[in-house]
Parts: C-alpha cells; structure tokens; sequence
C-alpha cells in the first residue's frame, strides 16, 4: 500500500529547473575546457619546434596568404582556432 496510501503513486513530480546544477556544471565544463586546452597548447609547440615560429606568427602569416597549403599548415591552423574558441569559451563559463 506505499504509494497509494501516502498519495506519492499520483504525485505529480516537478520539473528540474536546473539552477541547482548549474555551478557544478560550469565547473566541470571550465576544467574540461582547461584539460583540452593544455592538449592543445602541446599540439601547438610540437609545431613550432618543428617550424621554429610561434602559433600567433604562424596564423598570422596563414590568414594573409603567407604560407603553402601543406597539411601540416591547414592542421596547425586549426589547432590556433581551436584554441581561441576553447579560451572564450573557457573565458564565459569562468566569468559568472
């Protein structure tokens, strides 16, 4: 008779708005972001070792059509736009 007895079998249950969660979340989020970017900074010297540039003068030179195609240039590129997503997105979630 649990259930029926006390009312709970026909209790109407209540939406999870979510505030609860949601530092928690943004946290994990933010050090999700902050294991990625570490990844990817990693990715990013191997390049500059090999190419003797850094990623900021690398991407500059790229985006103004300073570079061949190589896929070692299209690769390293998109792990310099990687990053910057990941940083303002890591920039948001640390903000509130």
């Amino acid at each position: 008779m649990d259930g029926i007895a006390d009312g709970s079998l026909y209790a109407v249950p209540q939406p999870d708005d979510g505030v609860s969660h949601a530092p928690k979340l943004m946290t994990h989020e933010a050090d999700v972001c902050r294991t990625h970017l570490k990844e990817l900074r990693q990715d990013l010297a191997a390049f500059e070792q090999q190419y003797g540039l850094n990623s900021d003068e690398f991407y500059r030179r790229f985006q103004a059509g300073q570079t061949d195609d190589r896929m070692d240039y299209v690769e390293w590129a998109s792990l310099v736009q990687m990053t910057e997503n990941l940083q303002a997105r890591l920039q948001l979630l640390t903000k509130a």
